[in-house]
């Protein structure tokens, strides 16, 4: 996508495929966690992916035009390695989702990924509990969170951007 996309590749554009690639694991995490869901209602395979698809693609494809835009707002700024950035972390982001709802689906399809003994491992079914402390104390919380946003706004001040890759 680069080389079509900007031609070349820079330390920044380089070091954000990091961050492609996460944006399109998360898609399909969300994907095969809706999928699941359908699987343990009873539903065949192909009838838990058309419903998947039909609920979470919608979902994920508003999320998908929303981080593109913030990524593609990168795009007028003088400096080019951001400019390429934002064309190619915004375009990257709709491959992903193309891969979500096209590839993702046809493995799942093809059999990859299903039990054969149909019980899930125990990994599959651990069940994670929050913390009860934002519950029990929700103004502790909020205060604590509005301090530490006015810090964070008060330092903020300082900072600039550093064109130099070496700096």
């Amino acid at each position: 996508l680069a080389a079509v996309a900007v031609g070349q590749l820079n330390a920044l554009t380089s070091a954000f495929a990091v961050l492609y690639i996460g944006l399109g694991v998360d898609f399909g995490i969300h994907f095969a966690l809706d999928y699941l869901e359908r699987r343990d209602q009873g539903l065949s395979i192909n009838d838990g992916l058309q419903r998947t698809g039909r609920t979470v693609g919608s979902s994920l494809f508003l999320c998908a035009i929303t981080t593109a835009i913030g990524f593609y707002a990168f795009i007028p700024t003088d400096y080019q390695a951001v400019a390429d950035m934002g064309i190619i972390s915004g375009t990257s982001v709709f491959l992903g989702l193309l891969a979500t709802l096209t590839v993702y689906p046809a493995l799942i399809a093809s059999g990859l990924g299903e039990s054969r003994s149909g019980k899930r491992h125990f990994l599959q079914t651990l069940r994670i509990n929050l913390p009860l402390f934002p519950l029990r104390y929700p103004r502790t919380v909020c205060l604590t969170s509005l301090v530490l946003a006015v810090l964070c706004a008060a330092l903020a001040q300082d900072i600039h951007f550093e064109f130099s890759t070496l700096k």
